[in-house]
C-alpha cells in the first residue's frame, strides 16, 4: 500500500548528500551591455580552464600583456581565476 512505497521511498534515498533541487547544472551568467562578470576581487573563476564555465558572450585569451591593451582601449575585462598555487605555505 501507500506506507509499504513510502518505505520503499525513504529507503531509497537514504544517504543522498544533496536535495534534488541542488543537483542542476550551473550555468555561468552572460556577458552584459559589455561588462564581464566578475567577482568581489575583479577576476573571473574559471576553474580547471573549463571552457564551459565561460560566460555567454566571452572569450578566454591567453595571450601575454592583453589585459594592458585592453585597459588602454577601454574594454571590459576580467582575468581568469584558474586555480590556486602554494608559495611559503599559503595559497597564492
Amino acid at each position: 500500500g501507500a506506507a509499504d512505497a513510502a518505505a520503499v521511498e525513504a529507503k531509497d534515498t537514504k544517504g543522498l548528500l544533496y536535495g534534488e533541487w541542488q543537483t542542476d547544472p550551473w550555468s555561468p551568467p552572460p556577458a552584459a551591455d559589455g561588462k564581464v562578470p566578475k567577482n568581489d576581487h575583479g577576476n573571473y573563476e574559471l576553474w580547471d580552464g573549463d571552457l564551459k564555465l565561460l560566460p555567454k558572450g566571452t572569450t578566454w585569451l591567453k595571450m601575454p600583456k592583453v589585459a594592458i591593451v585592453a585597459r588602454q582601449l577601454s574594454i571590459d575585462f576580467a582575468q581568469a581565476l584558474t586555480g590556486f598555487g602554494r608559495s611559503g605555505g599559503r595559497a597564492v
